[in-house]
């Protein structure tokens, strides 16, 4: 079967491409609330749209690129010039489920930009009132949940850059890859669920995605590495005759 080539870039980027054309900008950090925290609705909002674009433009890609090998295959078939192809999976092999899988995916990703879509343009054009200002309150500083010394570490390894994702097959669970650092998936699942960490999602899975801590991450591990070492808990008189220096405590790796 002939190998899938990469599509031109102006078939690739429909889901850039739309989300352009309807908020009249010329890129994606330039669509209303791209600048505001994630916290904020707009912002949030303004992430799922250019998130759900950039999903929509690699399904784009993989589905133009897999179509291209397919047509060329066809051509060979319709010109008569197919008797050296090899023929024991079928003419298509797996082309064809694949590329039933990547349509559907299509409508759905293209669906769900619509919806995300509409619903920025009601935020950016009747932003909420912002909450009236409140102190902070004491008590729920301190109900917030600590980091265990494994999730710790891992949060830790995240930092490094060197942990990624990737999913081998389609509908089979992502595997995780670290390149010379200690990942517990367990804790790695508890980061997830706890908005600490993400995956770069401007690569494709196939492909592997990086895991990055988030905002809050990187300040949870700023509070964790600014913690002062514990103080010694009795003073020591050296003896005249002691020549041995005395010990220091370190901080743990």
């Amino acid at each position: 079967m002939s190998q899938p080539t990469a599509p031109a870039a102006s078939s690739a980027s429909v889901g850039t491409e739309m989300v352009l054309r309807v908020f009249d900008v010329p890129n994606l950090r330039a669509i209303p609330g791209w600048q505001e925290d994630e916290d904020t609705p707009l912002g949030r909002s303004a992430d799922d749209v250019a998130h759900l674009a950039r999903r929509l433009d690699i399904v784009q890609q993989t589905l133009v690129s897999v179509a291209a090998g397919i047509r060329r295959d066809m051509d060979r078939v319709i010109g008569g010039d197919d008797a050296d192809m090899p023929l024991s999976h079928g003419v298509l092999s797996n082309s064809g489920q694949s590329l039933d899988f990547l349509v559907v995916r299509r409508s759905e990703l293209f669906q769900a930009l619509e919806r995300a879509v509409g619903l920025h343009r009601l935020l950016a054009a009747h932003p909420p009132a912002p909450p009236p200002e409140q102190k902070p309150a004491a008590p729920a500083q301190q109900k917030e949940k600590k980091l265990t010394a494994t999730q710790r570490a891992t949060l830790e390894a995240v930092a490094t850059g060197k942990v990624t994702m990737h999913a081998s097959e389609m509908r089979k669970p992502m595997q995780v890859g670290a390149a010379g650092v200690q990942v517990d998936r367990k804790a790695l699942n508890v980061l997830f669920q706890r908005k600490l960490v993400e995956r770069d999602t401007r690569t494709s899975l196939f492909v592997g995605q990086t895991v990055r801590p988030t905002a809050a991450g990187l300040r949870m591990l700023a509070v964790l590495n600014a913690a002062p070492a514990a103080a010694p808990t009795a003073a020591v008189t050296a003896s005249p005759r002691s020549t041995a220096p005395a010990a220091t405590a370190r901080r743990p790796r």
